[in-house]
């Protein structure tokens, strides 16, 4: 018998896909795991009613960890 789960293909580089991985794994005690499959290296199959979650998660992970050069003063 065949098994089928309906889901996003998340396309993302190899950095994002292991903090989704940690994140996921984090998830999993409060019961909101997200991945369904990790396909390869960069693709993942995630859960369709939680990619906008993802994508804040990612949103606020690049915005922490990308540096802003201060405003020179005049």
């Amino acid at each position: 018998m065949v098994n089928a789960t309906s889901g996003a293909l998340l396309t993302c580089d190899v950095p994002t896909k292991e903090f989704l991985v940690w994140l996921n794994n984090q998830n999993k005690a409060t019961k909101r795991a997200f991945i369904i499959k990790e396909l390869d290296d960069t693709h993942l199959l995630v859960k369709e009613d939680m990619v906008e979650f993802v994508q804040e998660q990612v949103k606020a992970f690049n915005n922490k960890n990308v540096y802003t050069p201060p405003v020179p003063i005049e």
